[in-house]
Formats: structure tokens, C-alpha cells, sequence
């Protein structure tokens, strides 16, 4: 990593005058701003890269969905009826009543 000033100094320990010396430190500052942009853009990618991975993080957080989930069972399909001891009140008496459990009411 050669800043502006270390290279005029290479080029002085170099021993390089007048036009030689201008094509030099042309050439050398031309592939320091080539690496400068580089290293720029490269962050530029990193930053985008951890701010994108910190959004799918938050995304996936919101996604999680709160409380207690119940296992859904292997629903059989069709209408169920069911148990009459279980239900109370006119419905029983009504279903007790259609098939006729006298001995029930």
C-alpha cells in the first residue's frame, strides 16, 4: 500500500529526472487510484453483502410465529359426530331424540 508521497520518494531513491520521472509517478498514481477504486468498491460489495444477510436475519425473525403451534393430526375427512355424553343441552336431547335413546332422556 504506496501512498502519494512514498512513491515520489521511490522515485527520487530511483534517481529518475524531468520526463522519465513524470511517466513514472503518471504510471504509478494511474494503478494507485486503479486500486484505490478497487478496495472501494469491494467494501461496497462487503457492506452490501452483511447489510443483505442482516435483512434476511430480521425477515426470518418476523417470520417466526409466536405462541404455541397444536400438531395437526391426520385429519380424517368427513363430518365427525360427536360423542353425545360430551355435548350438553337442546342439541343432545335433539340427537338422543333422533335415534330414539328413551332410555337416555
Amino acid at each position: 500500500m504506496a501512498t502519494m508521497e512514498e512513491i515520489v520518494k521511490k522515485a527520487d531513491l530511483l534517481g529518475y529526472r524531468s520526463e522519465k520521472r513524470e511517466e513514472y509517478l503518471k504510471q504509478e498514481f494511474k494503478l494507485l487510484d486503479e486500486r484505490q477504486a478497487r478496495e472501494k468498491k469491494e467494501e461496497a460489495e462487503r457492506q452490501e453483502k452483511k447489510e443483505e444477510a442482516e435483512r434476511q436475519e430480521r425477515r426470518k425473525k418476523l417470520n417466526v410465529r409466536k405462541g404455541r403451534r397444536r400438531k395437526k393430526l391426520n385429519v380424517r375427512k368427513g363430518r365427525r359426530r360427536k360423542k353425545l355424553n360430551v355435548r350438553k343441552g337442546r342439541r343432545r336431547k335433539k340427537l338422543i331424540a333422533r335415534k330414539d335413546w328413551s332410555w337416555r332422556r
